[in-house]
């Protein structure tokens, strides 16, 4: 949301969701390629008041929502973000938390999440092209760039999704919900649904190598029985709930892989669980 500071005196709302950049930096996008005139005067310009306060609510979180805390210092976002203090809570306030995430670890509390994040990069990268400023693509391209160096798990799993978080005061891989995986760990499971849509061509300009990592884990894991195409979404090895939207991000993901390498046994494997 943008800054609501205004909004919100008599009730504090210690926090930067990202819904309101990516409606408005997508619907800008969309309406600014399909109807050159649409958001300016007839002459192809954009309209600004359009994109302001995209690029305004998105400087923000630039100069603000960085990992400013513990001894590392990253070039992430923080998932949580004061919009007085314009810090990272470390122990933010519950508000309506039991409500919307029910279990309190899925806000990524004091911590950053590259996947819950996809929805703002995608936004940094349209507006990007639309006003020129490559400024925002280029933190975006960062952003992913260090955690898929930086935060990778030894099964080649991103540090990301709906069971982890990275906590930005304790430079710490977090998460919440471990179960023991089929190599005997503990772990904090690898999970990613499709309602994120990830932009899986834009992590690939930055690391094709980490990408191609994290998608054959995708099969490794993930895929219990590879003649079937039955799924966990946990992607710890054993059999689990077959969740058809973490079924989703897996055909998703295979398809991207064929239509980058043309390897017929990605497509072959998007139809499997297809």
């Amino acid at each position: 949301e943008h800054d609501m500071k205004k909004m919100t005196r008599k009730r504090r709302f210690p926090t930067v969701c990202r819904f309101l950049v990516v409606s408005l930096a997508a619907s800008a996008h969309l309406a600014a390629s399909a109807h050159p005139h649409a958001l300016g005067a007839g002459d192809g310009r954009i309209d600004d008041s359009y994109t302001g306060r995209v690029r305004e609510c998105l400087d923000v979180l630039m100069t603000h929502g960085t990992d400013r805390y513990g001894e590392t210092r990253a070039p992430i976002l923080v998932s949580i973000l004061d919009v007085e203090t314009r810090d990272c809570p470390e122990k933010p306030e519950a508000l309506d938390e039991a409500f919307r995430v029910i279990r309190r670890d899925r806000r990524n509390p004091a911590g950053s999440n590259l996947l819950t994040d996809q929805p703002t990069l995608k936004a940094m990268y349209a507006l990007s092209d639309i006003n020129g400023n490559k400024d925002y693509a280029a933190f975006a391209d960062r952003y992913s760039g260090y955690v898929m160096e930086k935060l990778v798990d030894d099964q080649g799993f991103f540090w990301w999704g709906w069971h982890r978080h990275y906590d930005v005061f304790t430079d710490k891989r977090a998460g919440h919900g471990p179960n023991r995986a089929k190599w005997g760990e503990m772990v904090f499971p690898h999970e990613i649904h499709a309602i994120t849509n990830i932009a899986w061509d834009r992590l690939w300009a930055v690391d094709q190598a980490a990408v191609t990592r994290q998608i054959e884990a995708i099969w490794q894991w993930h895929v219990i029985d590879k003649k079937t195409g039955e799924i966990n979404r946990h992607g710890d090895g054993n059999k689990g709930c077959d969740f058809t939207m973490s079924a989703g991000a897996f055909i998703e993901a295979f398809a991207f892989m064929h239509s980058k390498t043309k390897d017929k046994q990605w497509l072959d494997r998007a139809k499997l669980i297809a």
